[in-house]
């Protein structure tokens, strides 16, 4: 391995196609006249082709193979370790709440902890999404460009991060997917619910805190679109109903011949049941062999069999019901009140069949 690090700090001609140029005769580290795609420092490990502009660059980077973290941070408690000085720099303005970077934004003011987190942070105002998905068909467009190398794993179904724990195997298409799986098998389920009367633990920090709000109805993801307010539990839920707003349907079907736009994972990929003919749920009651796409009509179905009929005519003098929501808002249409008028279907008809 000295022989590999060795190696890589010594300076080479970029090669052609590079980016770089012949190595001039001055090999020193310090900036002058030379191009920014002028890289002579080459890794010398298998498989790695990365290639720097300066010696001490080059010594980070083989930090990353050699797994030396040289730099420690003295907070009382904290034992996190780091590659790189500039790593640590970061890290230390968390422990003391230092954020020197503020969005230039009128009414924003939002403050960061680093330069990156910033220049990230304005892609919001200004709706930039530089990093664009060259996939043909695809055209996704993304803020960062780590959530693009993850997007494109989605198409070469490179799933690079794999589960060592015995007898699991599972593969994931991002490093936090895996984290994330991790302490399933050591049933470290460490984080309880704060509520009264709810024994339930989770994984993870940020499944309690969205289940804690289902609790307390807490909706603090507000719609900033004039005239909405809607508000939600989740900013996920958030981003989502944006799309309504702005006609944004970035999922789009890849059946040949079809090239409709969607909203949302879900409707895409019930759209994609369709181009199957695959009918994917049955009716669990004995006797009964209908099918069905979608959970919702399913369920609908079921209703037929147990005789339930859960939404009654809100008309004053009407007392009919209904097993669907759509069924009685087309009976409330016509309904003058009493129990002998109404349209539509007929009270008990399954709608499916």
């Amino acid at each position: 391995m000295q022989d590999l690090v060795a190696h890589s700090l010594v300076a080479h001609p970029c090669p052609p196609g590079k980016g770089g140029r012949a190595l001039p005769d001055n090999t020193g580290e310090k900036k002058g006249h030379r191009g920014s795609g002028w890289r002579p420092f080459a890794c010398a490990f298998e498989g790695c082709r990365t290639r720097c502009r300066w010696r001490s660059e080059m010594r980070a980077h083989l930090r990353s193979h050699t797994g030396e973290r040289p730099f420690v941070c003295s907070w009382e408690a904290c034992t996190r370790t780091f590659l790189q000085l500039a790593h640590l720099k970061h890290h230390l303005r968390g422990h003391r709440g230092e954020k020197p970077f503020v969005c230039p934004w009128a009414g924003c003011g939002k403050k960061f902890a680093q330069g990156t987190d910033l220049r990230r942070h304005k892609y919001r105002h200004t709706g930039q999404k530089p990093f664009v998905c060259q996939q043909i068909g695809c055209g996704r467009a993304f803020a960062r460009s780590v959530s693009l190398r993850s997007h494109q794993r989605s198409h070469s179904g490179n799933r690079a991060y794999r589960c060592q724990h015995e007898g699991c195997g599972k593969r994931f298409l991002r490093l936090a997917h895996l984290k994330e799986h991790g302490p399933i098998h050591a049933q470290q389920r460490q984080f309880p619910c704060l509520w009264e009367g709810c024994s339930q633990r989770f994984v993870h920090r940020a499944n309690r805190d969205r289940h804690l709000r289902g609790h307390q109805d807490t909706r603090s993801f507000l719609c900033p679109w004039s005239g909405c307010g809607k508000a939600f539990m989740h900013n996920a839920d958030l981003k989502i109903h944006l799309r309504a707003h702005t006609g944004i349907r970035p999922l789009v079907c890849h059946h040949e011949g079809c090239s409709k736009t969607f909203a949302r994972a879900t409707s895409l990929r019930w759209h994609c049941l369709g181009h199957t003919g695959v009918k994917h749920l049955v009716c669990p009651y004995e006797g009964c062999e209908r099918r069905f796409f979608r959970k919702v009509n399913l369920r609908e179905h079921g209703l037929v069999h147990t005789g339930e009929r859960p939404f009654p005519c809100p008309r004053e003098g009407c007392d009919k019901r209904f097993t669907q929501r759509s069924t009685m808002t087309r009976h409330q249409l016509g309904c003058r009140g009493g129990s002998d008028s109404g349209h539509g279907l007929a009270p008990d008809a399954d709608p499916h069949r």
